[in-house]
């Protein structure tokens, strides 16, 4: 569950050593050079030119020339979902109860609150980014429905972590009151997610 309140040299190599191999006396050297030049020639004759033609490998039907991890089971997937979720659920959960009872209606928080929160508030952001990484790569392997779903909700993840990031980098009780302020209601798909791997609702 996730919400806010309840959650190529190659070609040169033989010129190059042969015209290099000696003084510039050395008959050898020049005998080289000439028979390098004359090999890469376009008057060789075809007797003494060699190619290699290379056929491009055909791909079997249905490859597409990417590695796509098998598909597992709903259940497993639901599996998967409950233990990513379960550090960033409890993350929020310690953070909104420690907040509870200590914001004011009008102002901003106290120092005092602001210092017990703060922490909570970096531990949140933090598995709030983890959660949103865990979200895009388990997701890949869960059934196709779910999986779009999940990015979706990736997608959100991603939104809320500036809110949380703002509060636990605060260094005054206004700027924390003010980001927890801003921090929006998120959308319902962790809520559908949830549904399509056959999770019971969360009160």
């Amino acid at each position: 569950m996730y919400h806010r309140l309840t959650l190529g040299a190659c070609a040169l190599g033989p010129i190059v050593a042969a015209t290099g191999c000696g003084a510039s006396g050395d008959t050898r050297a020049s005998t080289a050079t000439v028979t390098v030049t004359q090999a890469a020639s376009p008057s060789s004759s075809p007797a003494t030119s060699s190619s290699t033609t290379t056929t491009p490998s055909v791909p079997e039907e249905g490859d597409i020339g990417v590695d796509v991890p098998p598909e597992i089971s709903k259940a497993a997937a639901g599996k998967e979902y409950l233990a990513i979720v379960k550090p960033f659920n409890k993350a929020l959960t310690n953070l909104t109860k420690a907040a509870a009872g200590n914001i004011p209606e009008t102002g901003p928080i106290s120092r005092a609150t602001l210092e017990r929160l703060r922490p909570l508030s970096k531990k949140l952001a933090d598995e709030n980014r983890t959660f949103s990484l865990n979200l895009m790569q388990k997701s890949q392997r869960w059934p196709f429905e779910a999986a779009d779903t999940a990015r979706t909700l990736a997608t959100e993840v991603t939104r809320q972590q500036r809110y949380y990031r703002n509060m636990a980098t605060a260094e005054t009780p206004q700027e924390w009151t003010d980001a927890w302020n801003a921090w929006p209601e998120v959308d319902n798909s962790a809520e559908l997610l949830r549904q399509q791997l056959g999770l019971p609702e969360r009160g």
